[in-house]
């Protein structure tokens, strides 16, 4: 039988596509969400990818942290 950390650190490497992944899509939609808003070009998608990626860092260290 799989004992409860063998679980916990399955159910936490099954969640590293939506960690890495909800921060990118995220700034993309609310970036071209603004940009439409506000009629600019590409100026809020930019910097909400730029944003996004560093989430994703962020989170991509806490998890292999917590391993």
């Amino acid at each position: 039988m799989i004992d409860k950390k063998t679980n916990l650190l399955l159910a936490k490497s099954l969640n590293i596509g939506y960690y890495l992944l909800t921060p990118l899509l995220v700034g993309v939609f609310l970036g071209l969400f603004l940009d439409n808003t506000f009629k600019t070009k590409g100026v809020f998608v930019i910097i909400l990818i730029i944003l996004g990626t560093v989430s994703t860092f962020y989170n991509l260290y806490k998890l292999t942290k917590e391993f």
